[in-house]
């Protein structure tokens, strides 16, 4: 594997930058419809309640630029006052948010999963609200959100989908169980080993954060006692090195632009457009033809 230097993270930088600019005008331009025959304007023409899919497509965009906004985080945090533990969950931020947008607007399936995926994640987003208004102390609040949560499985009833209960008959889902964000990310980026890491780095594992935030200290200075200690005890200093700046770039990239692709191709944005804007940031990053997802058969 090629050592990375300063100098081509310098380069990955200002590239995210000149790209993150590029994708705001592109999508200005595009507009904030979907175009003449494109799949989206299809399923909102034929599925039977076009606000379902008016929600779903909501749902994609905003988690698409969700995972923008952490990929700007992330290039901050590898330019300004260099960090050597927030690229990392900046980056683990930027697949979350992405595989939900790829999720949403897979091109390849039909309005009728598309929505059924839609009231997985709303029903996990009001349960998870209802959590916190209990927590706040807020229970005339708690009673409307599961007044809401009653409301939309009423939704989901009258379109066909079935109820989901465990088996003590609790109510688990609403049109299908939502799967763990790991599962989703293995499915829509197949990068479930990456998540995995950068789990570990968020949730402050010491496995990790040694290898890769951290370095030993081999002859600290100014610790009159450091002899007195444990051979296995070990001074650690922050440290981040090009390499792993590099793998976390690719990997943020990849990520957000398996979404992005999904976004223009269901919405009809200009998808030959589209696929030049992202081939001119992948020849800029000097990523290999057999990374670039789309070029691939589908």
């Amino acid at each position: 594997m090629k050592a990375f230097t300063a100098n081509d993270i310098d380069r990955m930088s200002r590239t995210f930058d000149s790209f993150i600019d590029e994708t705001s005008q592109f999508l200005k331009m595009c507009g904030d419809e979907p175009k003449a025959d494109s799949p989206a304007e299809k399923e909102l023409k034929s599925f039977r309640r076009a606000e379902s899919v008016m929600t779903v497509c909501s749902q994609g965009i905003v988690s698409t630029e969700v995972a923008a906004d952490h990929l700007m985080a992330f290039v901050r945090s590898i330019t300004e006052s260099v960090q050597t533990v927030a690229p990392w969950t900046c980056v683990r931020a930027i697949l979350e948010s992405s595989a939900l947008g790829a999720w949403f607007l897979d091109p390849s399936i039909g309005p009728k999963t598309r929505v059924q995926r839609s009231f997985a994640f709303r029903f996990e987003g009001l349960e998870q609200q209802v959590k916190w208004l209990r927590q706040s102390g807020k229970e005339s609040d708690v009673v409307r959100a599961l007044e809401r949560i009653d409301q939309v499985e009423r939704d989901a009833l009258s379109l066909g989908y079935r109820q989901v209960r465990d088996k003590n008959g609790k109510r688990v889902g609403i049109g299908q169980k939502m799967p763990s964000i790991t599962d989703v990310i293995r499915d829509m980026l197949d990068d479930e080993g990456a998540y995995r890491l950068l789990s570990a780095m968020a949730h402050g594992h010491h496995w990790a954060l040694q290898q890769l935030g951290f370095r030993v200290v081999n002859d600290p200075k100014g610790l009159d006692d450091w002899t007195n200690l444990k051979s296995s005890t070990h001074l650690l200093e922050k440290h981040g090195d090009a390499n792993s700046v590099a793998y976390l770039g690719l990997t943020a990239v990849r990520a957000f632009t398996r979404s992005f692709w999904y976004m223009c191709r269901f919405f009809g944005w200009q998808p030959k457009e589209a696929e030049k804007l992202l081939d001119g940031l992948y020849d800029n990053l000097r990523i290999r033809n057999e990374l670039r997802f789309w070029k691939t058969p589908e």
